[in-house]
């Protein structure tokens, strides 16, 4: 189910349209008043403790517009300027600081608040200086904390650890050189949102039909006491549209549809968005008369969008160099965990490459700098199905200590490497035809007279459940549930099939991919590799582009889901 966290309503209808003069001015003294703060900032010592030997400025300014409507009507819209910094303090030095570690409850050297937005008074600097000396004496504090705590977890442990940052040359990247930022479309998609739900009113069996759109329109500032000062436009709009119908025995079943792009202008035309909206309705009216998969085992065709949601939730992980944060060895849900990423690691099959290259990406997706003030470089992460390079941020591991610019995060989350542009390739394709004739040959070995095609995923950010497993007890499922798939027969016609699960799936799969057809190209919301990919919410996250072909998977295992309880009364008429 879409979730959207609410605005006040003060918020909601507070004006922000500005000339480009006017922003620039306000940025200007913005810059002004965290340089001067930054700057007094270095001299901060609590004590006997070291003073920060690293203070980093992120802030986001721009406008942002939200919108959210069920069967039509707006439930919701709010309309604000945004602009919030994100304060980063490190103690200690390089090779021991208090980032990088997991203090269960202590909080890290991170702090963020919401800046005022001025109007051209004396006092805006004042104001501006005031919130970023609070958030930094806060985030020194808790860091100088974290440190200690950190040092203590260490103590009497003499493995081997590699640095815990690694040293970059500064970016400077000026205002001047800042296009005029756009000011967020509220009206345009409000007025989608409104028409994309209420082409799911002409459904009575759906239970829900909503539509959630965000264009966020903006810069991004970085500072740091390494001399990082760079300015560069960011911003994207995304539109999902979500549909729900109860089984006859209970079960919930959901369909999205989603569209990510730089600006509501580069939205695809109205009409082929109701197209793709009407064909979800459809689909999900047809579900209660499908049948339901009991216990399936044998071979998968994924299709796009669904080979794409496959290799994001699969291989991000495995291509990340970022280290584990150490645990606090005194609490008992802190067990040591290691990288995933392992160079030499098969994880794809002969002949299949991967390559994360950001300056090919389009626009919604590429960026000049990352979020630690470094340059992203193509890098060549598989090479004949073997792991031979990894994503890296400024936290070094064993094998590599060089950023390769993908250093991101959401929040005040730790900055992690992350996927790009991501361009997943396989030594040979096949038609669909070709692709559907080899399924089915392998369906025919395990005695089915269809294959089983998956057309699309859940998408983890969409994905509200919780599974948790003991030992002794079945698997978890290792990938989010279908929105979408269906039998193909061996005469050639389909038949869908409803609330499936997935059992026991995790990389190792990837290895047994028997054949590639066309590629596709897809525009994800995403965060780092971790737990908070199912927290980001519907319109949050940071557009990621994969590039990935269809696949055919030799055994996968799949069952129907579980029922639930049936509505006592019909929801409408």
């Amino acid at each position: 189910m879409i979730l959207l966290l609410a605005v006040s309503g003060a918020l909601a209808s507070a004006p922000f349209a500005q000339t480009p003069a006017e922003i620039s001015a306000q940025r200007a003294t913005l810059e002004s008043a965290l340089k001067t703060e930054l700057d007094r900032s270095r001299a901060l010592q609590l004590n006997d403790t070291a003073p920060p030997y690293s203070i980093s400025y992120d802030v986001l300014d721009g406008s942002l517009a939200t919108t959210f409507a069920e069967f039509g009507a707006t439930v919701s819209d709010a309309r604000q300027p945004y602009r919030n910094l994100r304060v980063e303090v490190r103690v200690g030095d390089h090779v021991l600081d208090s980032s990088n570690f997991n203090g269960f409850g202590i909080p890290n050297g991170v702090v963020s608040r919401n800046l005022p937005i001025g109007t051209g008074t004396p006092g805006d600097a004042l104001a501006l200086r005031r919130e970023a000396w609070l958030a930094t004496d806060n985030a020194y504090k808790n860091a100088v904390q974290l440190l200690a705590r950190k040092q203590a977890a260490l103590s009497g442990d003499h493995t081997p650890r590699p640095d815990d940052w690694t040293r970059v040359q500064a970016l400077d990247y000026p205002l001047g050189g800042l296009p005029p930022a756009p000011t967020a479309d509220g009206d345009r998609i409000r007025s989608l949102a409104q028409t994309l739900s209420a082409e799911l009113a002409k459904y009575p069996s759906l239970e829900l039909g909503q539509a959630v759109a965000r264009d966020w329109q903006g810069a991004r500032l970085e500072l740091s006491s390494e001399g990082t000062h760079t300015w560069r436009p960011t911003g994207y709009t995304v539109m999902r549209v979500e549909g729900t119908i109860r089984l006859p025995d209970g079960t919930e079943v959901t369909d999205s549809r989603s569209w990510i792009e730089r600006s509501p202008a580069d939205l695809p035309p109205e009409a082929e968005m109701l197209a793709e909206v009407k064909a979800m309705a459809e689909w999900l009216t047809a579900l209660p008369a499908a049948p339901k998969e009991d216990d399936y085992l044998g071979p998968v065709l994924f299709e796009a969008p669904a080979a794409v949601e496959l290799m994001s939730q699969l291989l991000a992980a495995e291509l990340v160099g970022t280290p584990p944060e150490i645990q606090d060895g005194d609490n008992m849900f802190s067990p040591r965990s290691s990288a995933r990423a392992r160079l030499g690691r098969r994880l794809l099959p002969h002949g299949w490459s991967v390559t994360d290259d950001v300056a090919a990406a389009p626009e919604t997706v590429r960026y000049d700098v990352d979020h630690e003030g470094v340059a992203p470089r193509r890098v060549v992460l598989v090479r004949d199905g073997v792991l031979e390079d990894t994503l890296m941020s400024r936290v070094p591991n064993k094998d590599r200590k060089d950023s390769t610019g993908h250093g991101r995060s959401l929040g005040d989350g730790r900055r992690g490497a992350m996927p790009g542009n991501m361009v997943v390739t396989a030594q040979k394709t096949h038609s669909r035809r070709a692709l559907e004739r080899q399924a089915l040959r392998l369906a025919a070995q395990t005695g089915h007279d269809y294959v089983l095609v998956i057309g699309s995923l859940q998408p983890p950010a969409l994905d509200g459940s919780v599974q948790i497993a003991m030992t002794g007890e079945s698997q978890l499922a290792g990938l989010t549930a279908p929105y979408e798939a269906w039998r193909l027969y061996m005469d050639g016609h389909t038949e869908p099939v409803q609330a499936l699960r997935f059992n026991g799936v995790d990389r190792r799969v990837l290895r047994d991919i028997e054949t590639a057809g066309a590629a596709t190209a897809m525009t994800l919301l995403d965060g780092p590799p971790g737990a908070g990919r199912f927290s980001i919410g519907s319109t949050g996250g940071i557009p990621v582009r994969w590039e990935v072909p269809s696949v055919i998977i030799t055994e996968m295992e799949l069952s129907g889901g579980a029922g639930g309880e049936p509505r006592a009364l019909k929801v409408r008429q």
